[in-house]
């Protein structure tokens, strides 16, 4: 059977949780005397940008086709799509979320009682780290039916203007469809973060005219990601060299913002992810094979949603062994490189029992 998957993007995807993870345990990398590597990484993530706008490229690129074909078919694979995230989140929130708000009381559920604040979680009323990205997605896959039924009538442009449209007004009043209470501000406003999905909606919609061949003019994006990104870190940064930049910053209130997310965060920290992008398709012929690393990355790229779900349970076990022992940072780092080795070794079986039953064996 020929493997249909698109490889890059199962790649991309891969370096994507990578990032992920690393800023998820970044904390227990200051190892380093003077250096913190914490905030080094979360200047440089990525991570749900990434896997926000390769979502966004996947219904543009793989659903566009089939949805001209079969509409009702297309929309109810993103409904059984948004039912699924749906089901995860509630299993982890009966077998992480309930637990440690059983053994560890207010420290999880702060003000709340545990009824209150497990109702609150199954309603996504409220933003427990970690448990409050897949509910992200909900409402991005909804609002991929509409999208779709745009791009069909050649309505690309009226479908990004829209978008912008949003964002910008999401940049004044970032929390507009916020229904949780004040304390828990939605970390990723979809107001804000649809432009992402838009985005990579799009691209995959060109892709797929495109023949889904790789762009042969690459070079002029990869300076344009590189002029980009520089000037943004000149302006995020600069004020370490020339104080007076952090005063105009103060006094304009013009910063580079993540949470919420503005619109010099967009750029910069799209950039990062153009610039990755650019630098995998310049090298694609010298990383497209069967070494090691490859192999590794379009693993974890292309199971990224089950890769995800085993990390957050690692990482909450973590978390609650560090709170309640004092372990020295080498046994954490021992634990992290564990993570990914279990995660590995689950994908492998995973991948090896899938393909047993598409061969029929």
């Amino acid at each position: 059977m020929v493997d249909k998957r698109n490889k890059i993007i199962d790649f991309l995807r891969g370096i994507v949780i990578l990032d992920m993870m690393a800023v998820h345990y970044s904390k227990y990398f200051n190892i380093i005397p003077n250096i913190n590597i914490s905030k080094l990484i979360g200047y440089t993530d990525f991570a749900i940008e990434g896997f926000i706008i390769l979502s966004g490229f996947m219904v543009g690129n793989y659903y566009f086709e089939k949805f001209k074909k079969d509409k009702k078919a297309v929309i109810r694979r993103l409904l059984n799509r948004t039912f699924e995230i749906i089901k995860i989140q509630y299993l982890m929130i009966l077998t992480i979320s309930l637990p440690l708000a059983i053994t560890m009381g207010n420290m999880v559920t702060q003000s709340d009682t545990t009824i209150s604040y497990i109702i609150k979680s199954l309603l996504f009323l409220n933003q427990v780290p970690l448990l409050h990205i897949l509910p992200t997605f909900i409402p991005l896959f909804l609002i991929a039916i509409p999208i779709l039924y745009l791009l069909e009538k050649d309505m690309d442009f009226l479908v990004l203007l829209i978008s912008i449209t949003f964002f910008i007004i999401g940049n004044f009043y970032p929390y507009l469809f916020n229904i949780s209470d004040i304390r828990d501000k939605t970390i990723f406003p979809v107001i804000l973060w649809q432009i992402y999905f838009v985005i990579g909606v799009i691209l995959g919609k060109k892709s797929y005219l495109r023949g889904n061949e790789l762009p042969t003019k690459i070079l002029p994006h990869f300076i344009l990601s590189i002029v980009i990104f520089s000037i943004l870190s000149f302006w995020y940064f600069g004020h370490h060299i020339y104080p007076y930049l952090g005063g105009i910053k103060d006094m304009h209130n013009i910063t580079v913002k993540k949470f919420p997310l503005n619109i010099l965060g967009l750029f910069y920290h799209g950039s990062i992810l153009y610039i990755i992008f650019c630098i995998i398709i310049l090298l694609w012929r010298y990383i497209n094979g069967y070494n090691a690393l490859f192999r590794t990355l379009t693993l974890l790229g292309r199971y990224s949603l089950l890769a995800f779900v085993i990390h957050v349970y690692f990482f909450r076990i973590l978390d609650f062994i560090n709170y309640n022992m004092d372990m020295s940072r080498q046994i954490h780092l021992l634990l992290i490189a564990m993570n990914i080795i279990i995660i590995l070794v689950i994908l492998k079986y995973f991948a090896r029992k899938k393909a047993l039953c598409i061969d029929g064996s």
